[in-house]
């Protein structure tokens, strides 16, 4: 087993362990009663904000860096790992929501569809595999018109979403007035100091003609609002739509639905994603549902349903709100008024995001470059000479010294060369070929061959190193027959 394979193993351990903790953890957190000064009851994890913000900061310090064209590459082979990647679950997620309900906790099931956020943990280089294991290659003069549609339905999609949310909001607030009931506004509090906030972390209640059911909306802590329709609601009805809301934004649950509209984004062409997204929803509503009755008795739990069943509201945009879509009611009100036990499921979580970062990055793209003579040595490999060659077998052992260094410099210039764009480290210890060419006048560029794949890189700058797809790699027997025999070469 290689040792980048072994690290990425060591810390995908670590991380699911970790995570798989973090539920026990909440769950106690959430059934105590009397919580430590500063700690919140109900909290997102993982956090449904990192794979965003991650990416968008890699992105500006790449391009301030590496310029466009390189991070062009950089964030193409990032995007190609993530598509598959993302879709895949999604779609085996999908298949598997409803053997996953029948045994795990309502909250488990939620938190599953975030876990693809924590794939920015591999994105770093000691994560990375050594080679990806599969290459998508290109045709030539394919690969601007693919990204340039991709982005057009990517930011597309993404603005969409966005602009909708914005008129959402602006069409409820905008006759929204605060509450001012002295009744509601005490048990506002009260449910705030039970939930673990303090004075100025208080969300502001609000009340509004323009909605029918109780909604959260806002994607940042300042911006948050909790909208209540111009409704009657008794004490104890009041008491379970607040406590419905203040858990969604606990769990942050308006950032994720952002996340599930960027991984929508991300994935737009394809449409199981799209309806793989659609179940996302109901899931946030039934871990919602299952938190707010974990103790309730017969009557509680029928006066909830009955909530769910007066209410009908409009959840567009980054929104939470206590309605529920007609394709999940049914399901909903099943678990509200007849509740089974479930296993917390953290294991169930802890070993998904174990096979999701051990999967990561397993994917890549190339595109045609030319040849070896146009990528190493600028069209003309005259001039040029092999300064240093070796060869290690696939036992990692030196096998002889090149004997013929221009027959070895004819077929690196007649390689056909495919750049490749993938999350790959390129540090294992396979069989691989390694030579440093340079001459008279000539930069010297160090190249290193790994089966299919090379990567070249400038010997005084060897932090430059660029990777490439050899769709016909140099055959092994024409390597044994290169190395068996000869003088060693200086360095």
């Amino acid at each position: 087993m290689s040792t980048d394979l072994l690290i990425r193993g060591f810390f995908s351990v670590l991380f699911g362990g970790i995570f798989a903790w973090n539920f026990y953890e909440m769950r106690d957190r959430e059934t105590r009663r009397e919580l430590k000064d500063g700690q919140l009851r109900y909290r997102s994890y993982p956090d449904p904000s990192l794979l965003p913000t991650i990416l968008l900061s890699l992105l500006i310090l790449d391009l301030i860096l590496e310029g466009w064209q390189k991070t062009g590459r950089i964030f193409l082979g990032m995007y190609v790992s993530l598509f598959f990647q993302i879709s895949l679950y999604y779609i085996l997620l999908s298949l598997s929501l409803p053997l996953l309900r029948r045994y795990v906790q309502a909250r488990t099931c939620a938190a599953l569809w975030l876990l693809p956020t924590m794939l920015y943990c591999t994105v770093y280089n000691f994560m990375r595999l050594s080679q990806p294991l599969w290459v998508l290659r290109l045709p030539a003069g394919w690969l601007q018109w693919l990204v340039l549609l991709w982005a057009l339905g990517f930011f597309g999609v993404l603005l969409g979403r966005t602009v909708s949310h914005l008129r959402f909001r602006r069409e409820i607030l905008g006759p929204a007035r605060p509450v001012e009931d002295e009744a509601v506004l005490a048990l506002w509090d009260r449910l705030h100091r039970e939930m673990g906030y303090r004075l100025h972390q208080r969300y502001r209640l609000m009340v509004s003609p323009a909605v029918g059911t109780p909604v959260s909306i806002g994607l940042f802590s300042r911006s948050i609002r909790v909208v209540l329709p111009r409704l009657d609601y008794n004490q104890e009805d009041l008491e379970l739509i607040l406590l419905h809301e203040l858990v969604h934004i606990g769990r942050r649950d308006c950032s994720a639905k952002f996340f599930f509209t960027f991984c929508t984004a991300l994935c737009w062409f394809n449409p199981l994603v799209w309806l793989a997204m659609g179940r996302s929803a109901d899931d946030m509503e039934l871990s919602c549902d299952e938190t707010v009755l974990a103790e309730a008795d017969d009557r509680r739990r029928r006066q909830y349903a009955s909530l769910l069943l007066e209410t009908a509201g409009d959840e567009r945009g980054y929104t939470t709100c206590l309605s529920a879509s007609a394709s999940a009611m049914r399901y909903r009100l099943k678990n509200v008024v007849h509740p089974c036990k479930r296993l917390s499921g953290g294991l169930v979580a802890g070993l998904l995001l174990f096979v999701l970062m051990m999967t990561s990055g397993v994917t890549a793209v190339s595109y045609p470059a030319g040849t070896g003579r146009e990528v190493l040595f600028g069209g003309d490999p005259e001039g040029y000479d092999i300064l240093y060659a070796s060869w290690k077998n696939e036992t990692g052992d030196s096998v002889g010294d090149c004997g013929d260094p221009e027959a070895l410099l004819r077929l690196l210039a007649d390689l056909p060369v495919e750049r490749l764009a993938g999350m790959a480290s390129f540090s294992g210890d396979k069989s691989r070929l390694y030579a440093t060419c340079g001459g008279t006048g000539k930069a010297g560029i160090a190249v290193t061959l790994y089966g299919e794949f090379m990567t070249v890189a400038p010997i005084r700058h060897p932090g430059d190193t660029e990777a490439y797809y050899l769709s016909r790699p140099i055959p092994q027997e024409t390597l044994e027959a290169l190395f068996a025999e000869g003088d060693p070469l200086p360095f």
